[in-house]
Order: structure tokens, then C-alpha cells, then sequence
């Protein structure tokens, strides 16, 4: 889209700030103002066009670099965002609002100890000072300090008691601390947002959260968040089914072929909504069962297809030496993806190193990193095989050890009761707790935590040496 035509997308506010902008070319203010517009209507990349005509003809408007910083943050250019955020707060040092934006492009960057700074200096009386407190508790996730974090979270949601951030990011601290029933009941705050309803018809009539019968009713168990949380909640569905539930599970498609030995009504998340009479977002299945660490429910509680994983071991052949899978990187959408990935170069040279046969089990692999794949001779690449998780499942059975970083390969491996090790940012993730080198949720997995935030090296070494101890039979 140029700026000088309509687009048929255009609501009435949008229309309205480009006819504006047209008749006075001349008028930063006048560009800024589509910009803004265009930002509420979601259109961040024409969004931050329409920011830049502005800049062109007035340099100085701090604001206007705030906005293009928000523009750039939105299409996840991050460093970008954080270069606008400072030219604006060059030209208005003191502005609450900058720095709030700042500190949470540096969160997503996992620059925390800069997000910390930048929030500390909003003024404590400025009315977005609960979203600055937001940020700074998230830059205490990152640094694994989960009850700081608690604490400042709360905080925000007493100066701004409707602030959905604030009681869900509480949440999730909540859950990094072991208190389940505090950390659930805090992010069902997450439904206040009528986004997530979006398209969910009857959702908030129809929400089932434990308190009525639910024997020979259709209950809907929907996916939500993302893969490795579908696989780490489905494991309540047989509590359901328990209780008389008609159980109808609603996911991804590659988990169709996974979880169809439940036996249960599945349906892709793609196609039209099943009916139901209730429905329980999974994640929302620990608060409606009143579950605590000490109630999880035990794993295995997934299982490989018998025929799928001989096949597998017919196509490795002979085993010569321990067979180890490996993935490092996660979903690249997902938001704080930066802190939980890493690069293939940061972990299988060191493996490779040990004479570990190495197995690639993660997909798709980052073009980066195929390279990297390609120098080893012992390191062997799935991914183009692994069509569903399904097929990455029975592969992990044939193999001896899974290592791997926070994935959705860690949510498989830890629901078939595999051994496997997980290497982990210093944040605090709510499946791994803090300061525990086993998971309740996942009692076969290892866990393997930075000692330095952002050190991933120190991490492989520890679990390259431990590697070599188990091939040496130490």
C-alpha cells in the first residue's frame, strides 16, 4: 500500500486520517495522525510508512518516534523499536510512556537488566506506571526470580485492578513457586480479555471450571498457547472421562495422530467447532480439578505407535553407541522465543564431540543451522521425516536420551516418560518451577538451568561432560 491511495480496508477513523493526511502532504501532524489510526486498526507495517512521512518533515517529535517504535515492535523488529524508543527519549528524556515501551521491547530482546532501568524511571505517579511495573516484574522472570516478580506484579494490579497482565503475569510467577492453586485461579484473568473469546460462541455461558456434573455431557477441551502446553494439560482428560465426561478434544493437527489412542472424540482446530454442551480451555483443567504439585496426575501418560517405532529402529539399524536426540530451538512466534532457543553451533559440536550418535529431532530446523548439521558426521537430521508428532514420539522411543531445550519435543518426552535432559534459561518457566533439577510435571526429564543469564555455553559444557560420563560409563 503507498500512501496516496485508498485501500479497501479502511474503517471510517482510518479514512478519515488519510484523507487528512492527503489534503495537507505538508502537516507532520497530520501523517502522525494516520499513523495512529492505522496502528489501532492493526496495520503496523502501513502504520510505520505513514510514521516515517511524518519524521521526514519533523525530526524533533519525540512522540512520533515513540510511535514508530511501537510500529517496529509489533512486526517484532525489537532492536528497532529500542533505537526509537531512545531517539524519542533524547528529545523528551523524562517521558513515563517511552520508557514503559522501552522496558518492554528490552524484556522481549531478554535484556533485563536494561528493561529493569528503563522502568524504574517512570514516574511513580504516571498513570501507566502498573504497565512499567509489568515489565520490570517480567525482566525478574527472566532472571529467574519468580517471587520479586510475585511481588511486583501484584503491585500493579493494585494500582490498576483491571489490568489483565498484571493478574496473569502474577499467575505464572505464582506457578514457578509451586503454589498451583494461587497461580491457576490467577490466570483464568486471561478470559476477561474478549480476544480470546473471539469466535467462540457461547464460550463464557458454556465455561466449565469444576463446580457442575459434567457424566454424559459433551465437554469441549480446547488447545490453546501452543503445542507442549496441549501435550502437558491433555494428560487431565482421563480425570474427565472419569466423571462420565463425553470427552471432545479440539488441537493442532499435528496431534491428531498422537492422542488418538485416548479414544476420544478429536477434532483439528482448523475445521468447524464441534458441538458441546461445556467446554474447559486445557490450561484451565488444573484450576476446575483443584489440582496441587502433590495431585498432578503421573506420567507416562502418552505412548509411541508399537509400528511406528519399529520402524524407526529398523531404519537406525545396529546400535553402536548411545543414541541420543537432540533439538535446541523452539517456535520462532513465540514471544520470548530468544531466551529459550539457541543455535545448533551453541550445543552439537559439544555433543558431537563426545561420540554420542546424535539424532536431530526437532522441526523444521532453522536454515541457519543447517550447516552446522551438515559438518558432523555423527549427527543424523529427522526433521524432514517427522510429519507429526506422532512420528517424532515413536522416533524418541527408539532412541536412549532426548536433549533438548524448553520445546515441545521437552512436553513429548516428559509425557512418554522418556529420560531426557533440558537445558534452561534462567527464567522461570511455570512447567519447570525454580530451583529444582526435576519438574512434578515431568519426574524423567533432568533439568540443566543457566547459572548466568544468557550463559548457554557453561550449560552445554556441564551436559557435554555428563554425556561423555555416560558413554564412558562413569
Amino acid at each position: 500500500m503507498t500512501q496516496g491511495r485508498f485501500d479497501f480496508r479502511d474503517d471510517a477513523t482510518v479514512a478519515a486520517a488519510r484523507f487528512a493526511a492527503l489534503d495537507r502532504p505538508w502537516d507532520a501532524g497530520a501523517q502522525a495522525a494516520l499513523g495512529a489510526a492505522l496502528m489501532t486498526a492493526r496495520r503496523y507495517g502501513d502504520a510505520e510508512l505513514a510514521f516515517r512521512a511524518a519524521l521526514a518533515l519533523d525530526p524533533r517529535a519525540s512522540w512520533t518516534w515513540n510511535n514508530l517504535g511501537n510500529a517496529a515492535h509489533r512486526q517484532r523488529r525489537d532492536t528497532e523499536a529500542v533505537g526509537c524508543y531512545r531517539h524519542a527519549l533524547a528529545l523528551a528524556p523524562d517521558d513515563g510512556r517511552v520508557l514503559t515501551n522501552l522496558a518492554a521491547a528490552l524484556v522481549d530482546l531478554d535484556r533485563p537488566d536494561e528493561a529493569l532501568e528503563a522502568a524504574s524511571r517512570v514516574p511513580i505517579d504516571h498513570p501507566d506506571h502498573a504497565a512499567a511495573l509489568c515489565h520490570a516484574a517480567a525482566a525478574r522472570m527472566l532472571c529467574g526470580q519468580p517471587e520479586e516478580a510475585a511481588r511486583l506484579f501484584a503491585r500493579a494490579s493494585r494500582l490498576a485492578p483491571g489490568m489483565i497482565a498484571a493478574q496473569c503475569g502474577e499467575g505464572f510467577a505464582s506457578l514457578a513457586l509451586g503454589d498451583l492453586p494461587r497461580g491457576f485461579a490467577l490466570l483464568q484473568n486471561r478470559w476477561r480479555d474478549e480476544a480470546m473469546l473471539a469466535g467462540a460462541a457461547n464460550f463464557a455461558e458454556t465455561m466449565w471450571l469444576g463446580a457442575e456434573p459434567v457424566a454424559g455431557r459433551r465437554v469441549l477441551l480446547v488447545s490453546e498457547q501452543g503445542a507442549g502446553d496441549t501435550i502437558m494439560f491433555v494428560r487431565f482428560a482421563p480425570l474427565l472421562a472419569a466423571r462420565g465426561a463425553h470427552v471432545v478434544l479440539r488441537v493442532p493437527p499435528p496431534l491428531l495422530s498422537l492422542l488418538a489412542p485416548f479414544g476420544y472424540e478429536l477434532h483439528a482446530d482448523t475445521s468447524p467447532q464441534p458441538d458441546f454442551d461445556l467446554h474447559v480451555a486445557m490450561m484451565s483443567l488444573p484450576l476446575a480439578l483443584g489440582t496441587t504439585l502433590s495431585t498432578i496426575p503421573p506420567t507416562p501418560y502418552l505412548s509411541a505407535d508399537p509400528s511406528r517405532v519399529a520402524g524407526w529402529r529398523a531404519r537406525l539399524g545396529q546400535r553402536r553407541r548411545l543414541r541420543v536426540g537432540v533439538a535446541w530451538s523452539g517456535n520462532p512466534a513465540f514471544r520470548h522465543d530468544r531466551a529459550r532457543s539457541m543455535r545448533a553451533e551453541q550445543l552439537l559440536p559439544a555433543l558431537a564431540a563426545t561420540g554420542a550418535e546424535l539424532h536431530v529431532i526437532q522441526t523444521p530446523v532453522r536454515e541457519a543451522d543447517r550447516a552446522v548439521l551438515q559438518a558432523w558426521p555423527n549427527v543424523t537430521d529427522h526433521s524432514a521425516a517427522l510429519t507429526d508428532f506422532a512420528e517424532t514420539a515413536a522416533l524418541m522411543t527408539a532412541l536412549d536420551l532426548v536433549i533438548t531445550t524448553c520445546t515441545s519435543v521437552a512436553n513429548l518426552a516428559g509425557a512418554l516418560g522418556l529420560p531426557g535432559w533440558v537445558l534452561l534459561h534462567t527464567s522461570a518457566d511455570h512447567r519447570w518451577l525454580i530451583g529444582r533439577d526435576q519438574s512434578p510435571w515431568y519426574p524423567s526429564l533432568r533439568l540443566w538451568r543457566q547459572r548466568v543469564r544468557g550463559d548457554w555455553a557453561e550449560v552445554v559444557g556441564r551436559v557435554a561432560t555428563a554425556l561423555a560420563g555416560r558413554l564412558n560409563g562413569a
